[in-house]
């Protein structure tokens, strides 16, 4: 079976990738839907989302039914409490400031990740599109770690 297509497309500060996608859409497409989009776009009917600020402008758009899952960190709208959790913190948030700075120096010296991301989970859910960022290693899940 060869592997899936990526595409990623940067809007900003963030990057939109459709990972794991096999270009086709999930399920037929609404007129509605169907208006105004370029022909190589299609509607993600699953959208995971790794960057809190992400889900909410997704649940602020009105696309909250269409995230199946999203980062440790999410926490707005409530509803996301009940979505799966696709990543987890390899620092230790709950010691002193200085201990959290030290984990972080020593894994960024050695090019380690800071988040984990749950790989068989994100594998489950398929997803159309997974979006997160490309800016900061610190901020969240690396991009490349995603993409991966």
């Amino acid at each position: 079976m060869p592997p899936p297509r990526t595409r990623s497309t940067s809007i900003g500060n963030c990057v939109l990738g459709a990972h794991a996608c096999d270009g086709r859409p999930r399920g037929r497409l609404s007129r509605r839907e169907q208006r105004g989009k370029l022909p190589h776009m299609v509607t993600a009917r699953r959208i995971v989302s790794l960057i809190s600020s992400a889900t909410e402008i997704l649940y602020r758009l009105g696309l909250g039914d269409r995230v199946v899952g999203v980062s440790h960190e999410c926490d707005y709208p409530s509803d996301v409490a009940n979505k799966p959790r696709l990543t987890r913190s390899l620092v230790d948030s709950a010691a002193a400031s200085h201990a959290i700075d030290d984990q972080v120096r020593t894994l960024a010296a050695s090019q380690s990740a800071l988040y984990a991301i749950d790989v068989e989970g994100l594998a489950a859910l398929q997803p159309d599109l997974i979006i997160t960022q490309a800016q900061c290693d610190v901020c969240a899940v690396r991009y490349e770690d995603v993409a991966a």
